[in-house]
């Protein structure tokens, strides 16, 4: 039964989305030996996994009719849609009550306005997962919310942390327009009018190509203007520069292997993100 849970909550993809949005706290420390620090950092990971845990649970009790027919989600309707309603509000109530040990009310208050953003993206019939672009747009956004969120946690907000979280934001849309592509079948038959569905799969691939080429001389510009040091520019280079290969690689056949390339992706930036911390670490020992 519990792993029943864990496949319906989709617990391993809630804990790969919250790591995305968590990196913004690592970009904000100055002193990897600073244990209060990583104190903050912890209880950041958990609200975050919690927020996203709700926002999931809200997402499934949203869109039950369409995953009916979609062989990705289609195990999420072993739960009443009533279920998922209530999951998503303890969820939520759990990751605002261990807000409040950051003792900051803007980090409470900001992390329902989340939940509240992404209501609108899953929200039936008439969230931005039904428009084309709209969807997209809302991740791009989305995503330089929790990055900043996170980094104001350790460290004041600054032009920096805005920079590097449009980075990820081009990042966490491309993976939004490769749901699209993976899913593009089972949104045709239950009519979501999103981006892939109203404007094509070659479309929508020209427009990943055009990010992600964008995000690679993006991370260069960064660097000639000396917002990053030459060690993160290879960093984040290479999971950019990748990931526009990667689609490349397999245009021809991108609707059959879009999950396969999300893996290769997805295990690339991970890898990169673990030798950027390791970098801090190494950087801090020698200072």
């Amino acid at each position: 039964m519990k792993y029943q849970f864990i496949k319906v909550l989709r617990v391993p993809e809630v804990l790969l989305m919250s790591g995305f949005f968590i990196i913004g706290s690592f970009f904000g420390i100055t002193d990897y030996a600073d244990g209060e620090v990583f104190k903050k950092v912890a209880v950041v990971a958990v609200v975050t996994f919690f927020t996203i845990l709700a926002i999931y649970a809200f997402n499934a009790w949203a869109g039950q009719r369409e995953d009916k027919t979609n062989s990705r989600l289609k195990e999420l309707v072993a739960l009443k849609s009533s279920r998922y309603l209530l999951f998503g509000f303890v969820f939520l109530i759990v990751a605002l009550v261990v807000s409040l040990l950051i003792n900051n009310m803007v980090y409470t208050l900001m992390t329902i306005v989340i939940f509240f953003i992404w209501m609108l993206y899953s929200y039936p019939s008439k969230g931005m997962k039904y428009k084309p672009y709209w969807g997209t747009i809302l991740h791009f956004i989305a995503q330089i919310i929790h990055f900043n969120l996170c980094y104001y946690i350790v460290r004041p907000l600054d032009f920096f942390a805005f920079f590097i979280s449009v980075y990820f934001a081009i990042a966490f849309s491309v993976g939004h327009l490769n749901h699209e592509l993976i899913d593009f079948e089972a949104d045709k038959e239950t009519e979501i009018n999103n981006t892939v569905s109203k404007r094509g799969i070659s479309f929508v691939l020209k427009l990943i190509w055009a990010l992600c080429g964008f995000n690679t001389v993006y991370i260069l510009i960064l660097y000639l203007l000396k917002a990053i040091n030459l060690y993160y520019f290879f960093v984040f280079c290479v999971p950019a520069l990748g990931h526009l290969i990667l689609f490349l690689i397999y245009y021809k056949n991108i609707k059959e292997k879009a999950a396969q390339v999300r893996t290769i992706y997805r295990a690339l930036y991970f890898f990169c993100f673990i030798v950027f911390v390791s970098i801090r670490i190494w950087q801090d020992m020698i200072s």
